[in-house]
């Protein structure tokens, strides 16, 4: 399901337009927190159509942890517009391990950590939440140095127990290949302006920023005004493009070094 939901004709027709309305509503009802989750999830659906079948196959074959990552971030995404959205498939049968409700972890400590050192156990998978009260929290800290999935699971629930190097989705993306110089430049990459970064809109800010977006796993890029309108102008050539920036022709032309150099443009 994750992978065809995430097919480009899906994410053109559905997925995008539903985060956008998503996104619209959220700010119109100043509700900055979620609107940060939804810009983030939007932009996420460039990387994520690309590289999404890959980390299925590596993940069913593999257990990889780069697509666990990449596949618990489609469903977060996913989850945004559907709640009924299913958990990712387990590929084989969990390591042992041990299942507790949140509340009881404070006083299960030594024995949980015990078992984690003697490599009996990969980690625990928690019902309910661990409380925010200091004896939980230092509990959970000294499981996650001794429990080798831990982390992985507090991120993935029990799929982690599967991949404990899981690392977090922003960190399963790159950059891009550089570009080539030359007379003639293209964009290698989608433009769009949004409301905001996601860091910014969390805190009411939706003036509006200029997003670099890569079909592929590159980490998307927040750029200046200047820089958007010299590229998004690239197209009609260069002249055009630095009359529409509105900035000298030397300006423009160490920009767009860096530009080719970031895989943004190329020959």
């Amino acid at each position: 399901m994750l992978v065809s939901s995430f097919h480009p004709e899906q994410i053109e027709a559905f997925i995008r337009p539903g985060l956008s309305h998503l996104l619209q509503d959220s700010i119109e009802n100043a509700k900055f927190e979620h609107a940060s989750i939804v810009l983030q999830a939007f932009i996420d659906t460039w990387p994520l159509g690309s590289i999404i079948s890959v980390a299925e196959q590596r993940w069913k074959t593999q257990c990889d942890p780069l697509g666990l990552a990449v596949l618990c971030r489609a469903r977060e995404v996913l989850t945004l517009l559907s709640p009924n959205i299913p958990e990712i498939e387990l590929p084989k049968d969990l390591p042992p391990h041990r299942v507790l409700n949140g509340e009881m972890l404070a006083q299960s400590r030594a024995e949980l950590c015990a078992l984690a050192v003697k490599g009996e156990i990969a980690g625990v998978v928690f019902e309910t939440p661990v409380p925010m009260e200091p004896a939980s929290q230092l509990a959970l800290g000294e499981l996650c140095m001794e429990a080798p999935a831990q982390t992985a699971v507090l991120r993935y629930g029990a799929a982690g127990l599967l991949a404990p190097e899981a690392p977090l989705f922003e960190d399963t993306l790159g950059r891009a290949p550089e570009g080539r110089i030359g007379p003639q430049l293209k964009r290698m990459c989608d433009i769009a302006e949004l409301p905001g970064t996601p860091a910014r809109l969390k805190g009411g800010d939706t003036r509006p920023v200029g997003w670099l977006l890569w079909n592929g796993p590159a980490k998307p890029l927040p750029v200046t005004d200047t820089v958007f309108q010299l590229i998004r102008g690239i197209d009609q050539g260069f002249e055009a493009a630095v009359e529409q920036a509105e900035i000298s022709v030397e300006d423009a032309q160490g920009i767009i070094r860096e530009l080719v150099q970031l895989g943004v443009l190329s020959a």
